[in-house]
């Protein structure tokens, strides 16, 4: 029998602040799904017959207590469903499609339109991997490989470059060069382990500047 094929995806990064997310089922896994909407703002409703102890503590804005009905996917921005059940997760699937919402099922790649990759984050930094389905412990662990990598050091770089990008943008010129690479490649790690931010500052200004198309 020849493995599944992993599943195309196009990487996106959505922005759910104040809007209407469903989250099906109410078990630790739907918990730890819906956790993750309400912390970006999402406004997140979850349906299921029975509640886990996990779903209490989570800041939902609805909680509904019976089982999913397909009018449930409507209006909704986002749909996930984590019930464990195949055949509620591809009822959910088949009426998302309906509608044109999108729909994660988790550990289920088959009932998904999206697939949600493991994420690292540290400050501004978002790191998303994904193994187009065939892996999440895969995915997983790198994540937290990466996690590792998202030092002090590491922040002070970003916190750098994300300040020399705004004051190139304030006078007007364009950030969009090839000129970040060197320093960033080279040694912007050992100016900022020796204390030397500002300096870091300066070279990338220049380099940015004067690497402008």
């Amino acid at each position: 029998m020849s493995a599944p094929a992993a599943i195309s995806i196009v990487p996106v990064g959505l922005r759910v602040d104040g809007r209407s997310v469903l989250v099906v089922g109410a078990g630790r896994i739907a918990a730890r799904k819906a956790t993750a909407y309400v912390d970006q703002g999402a406004v997140v409703t979850v349906v299921a017959p029975h509640h886990g102890p996990e779903m209490d503590d989570v800041a939902v804005a609805r909680r509904i207590v019976r089982e999913f009905r397909p009018r449930d996917v409507r209006r909704r921005w986002l749909v996930v469903t984590a019930t464990g059940v195949p055949a509620v997760d591809s009822a959910v699937f088949r009426a998302a499609e309906r509608h044109r919402i999108w729909c994660n099922a988790a550990d289920d790649p088959t009932n998904c339109s999206v697939i949600l990759p493991a994420v690292a984050r540290a400050g501004d930094l978002t790191v998303a991997i994904s193994s187009g389905g065939r892996s999440p412990a895969t995915a997983s662990w790198i994540r937290r490989r990466i996690e590792a990598m998202l030092d002090a050091d590491t922040m002070a770089v970003a916190a750098t470059c994300a300040q020399v990008r705004d004051e190139v943008r304030a006078a007007g010129l364009s950030t969009e060069v090839d000129a970040w690479a060197d320093l960033l490649d080279g040694e912007a790690a050992d100016l900022v382990a020796d204390g030397r931010v500002d300096v870091l500052h300066d070279r990338l200004y220049d380099a940015v500047v004067g690497g402008r198309a």
